[in-house]
């Protein structure tokens, strides 16, 4: 499980009995450089690491997402559908 830039370096985790059996690794920091982000979007692309999106909005509720991340209240991350 890899965490790349968090407001406040803390996540919420959906850890369960699987997750912990099978040895969990957590990765993560706190904010992150455009190299680290670049090599972050590499692993994703190359399916090492798969995104938790828990969000999918229109570009009309662009707004309202970004203020629910700067609130903090929205936990992993929003997709805008772009038309």
């Amino acid at each position: 499980m890899v965490f790349v830039g968090s407001y406040d370096g803390q996540a919420t985790l959906p850890l369960n009995a699987r997750s912990l059996s099978n040895e969990l690794i957590l990765t993560g920091s706190r904010y992150c450089s455009r190299q680290e982000l670049a090599e972050a979007v590499e692993l994703v692309a190359q399916g090492q690491i798969r995104p938790i999106v828990t969000r999918i909005c229109q570009m009309e509720e662009a707004e309202e997402v970004l203020q629910s991340i700067e609130a903090m209240e929205q936990p992993g991350r929003a997709c805008a559908v772009l038309p």
